[in-house]
């Protein structure tokens, strides 16, 4: 039972993101079956419908000392749980991660555990502890050798930093990560990398340069057809033309990133894009717009019970 839903979780993770490391040292009971899933939308349905006996799952393989099935189990759920909201699922399960990968003495694991909990502990508003959790990843990863894993936990090392603020310290570590992608020939990750330098460049206040930067991020997310991160890439890009004044041109990339998103039925970066859209229509003085836009924002979040809610609430009566 174990490893059929190990093994379809596995597949159906890579169909949501078809960039992301498969399980490669997990071969499964003779018998087992896993569920072969079509593509994007039916692997989203099979993990709404499954995700409570999954997390049930990740609880059982703990209990019975199936340690390497259920920090494994944990790692795939992870882009499913963080991209659609159960942040307290994803850190419920990535501590039973945690006991088991320890419990094995399996220092990949770990460090999967570590990445899946600090995605949790940043979502949830606490980026100190994030930032914790993802610097004992990277000196896991760096223990393990693995390169792959050191480049995503310095590009997320900066995002903690972005979501502080800190956007000078933010930039070395992206480019830390960009220069490991570069080297390892990751093309999705050298796109992330490119984007997340033109964030933190714009934030800066180097905008020509931000521009450059977010354009080549769109060219590869759109060679990959990797349709999120071309969303985030549309939504940067937005933010960059929005800081040189074309409130316009920065409209027409957000509505482009917004499209996206909903395709991929991805709330909470729906709510993201709505928030920058906003801000871009009040610059260009239409309020009406900016309100409907935050207004929608506003009232995912406050499904999503979300902390980001407050600093909308406060855009909208702002504006009124």
């Amino acid at each position: 039972m174990l490893d059929h839903y190990l093994h379809t979780a596995d597949g159906a993770a890579r169909l949501l993101d078809p960039h992301r490391d498969p399980i490669t040292d997990s071969a499964h009971e003779p018998g087992t079956v896993p569920t072969v899933l079509a593509g994007y939308a039916e692997a989203l349905a099979w993990f709404r419908a499954e995700r409570p006996v999954l997390l049930a799952a990740v609880a059982q393989a703990t209990r019975t000392g199936s340690d390497r099935r259920a920090w494994q189990l944990a790692w795939t759920l992870l882009d499913f749980l963080d991209a659609h909201a159960y942040w307290h699922d994803l850190a419920a399960v990535q501590d039973l991660a945690m006991t088991a990968a320890r419990r094995l003495g399996d220092r990949r694991g770990e460090a999967h555990a570590h990445w899946g909990l600090a995605r949790a502990r940043a979502k949830l508003g606490d980026h100190e502890d994030a930032r914790r959790h993802f610097q004992r990843a990277l000196e896991l990863f760096e223990q393990t050798g693995d390169r792959t894993g050191q480049a995503h936990t310095r590009l997320n090392l900066a995002w903690v930093l972005d979501r502080q603020g800190r956007y000078a310290e933010a930039l070395p570590q992206a480019r830390e990560a960009l220069a490991l992608y570069e080297a390892l020939g990751h093309v999705a990750g050298q796109a992330d990398g490119l984007n997340a330098i033109g964030w933190y460049l714009t934030h800066l206040g180097e905008h020509r340069q931000a521009l450059g930067h977010c354009r080549q991020a769109l060219n590869l997310h759109q060679r990959t057809g990797d349709r999120r991160r071309a969303a985030q890439a549309w939504d940067s890009l937005g933010h960059v033309h929005g800081n040189l004044g074309d409130h316009e041109r920065a409209t027409e990339c957000y509505r482009t990133a917004l499209a996206l998103t909903r395709q991929l039925s991805i709330r909470y970066d729906e709510t993201i894009v709505l928030t920058h859209l906003g801000s871009a229509r009040r610059a260009a003085g239409d309020r009406e717009e900016a309100r409907a836009a935050w207004r929608h924002a506003l009232a995912i979040l406050e499904q999503l019970n979300h902390p980001d809610a407050e600093a909308v609430r406060v855009q909208l009566a702002r504006l009124s």
